[in-house]
């Protein structure tokens, strides 16, 4: 399990998935990319918590009522 990681010491395989987070969450994403970041995901802690926060933030903006004209 990966310790905590700032930006620019973050491991590649922590600064691949944050480049790809948006398109996993979206669902916008390669099968085979999308277990990658799901195991890589399961044993790092920050990168955990950053698929989370997407996910929530996604979560969120998806309950909020619909813009009317």
């Amino acid at each position: 399990m990966h310790g905590k990681h700032t930006p620019a010491d973050r491991p590649e395989a922590c600064r691949a998935l944050c480049a790809d987070l948006q398109a996993y969450v979206d669902g916008d994403i390669a099968r085979e990319r999308a277990l990658e970041i799901f195991l890589h995901a399961r044993d790092c802690r920050d990168c955990a918590a950053e698929l989370a926060a997407a996910k929530s933030l996604v979560a969120r903006l998806n309950a909020l009522p619909p813009l009317t004209a």
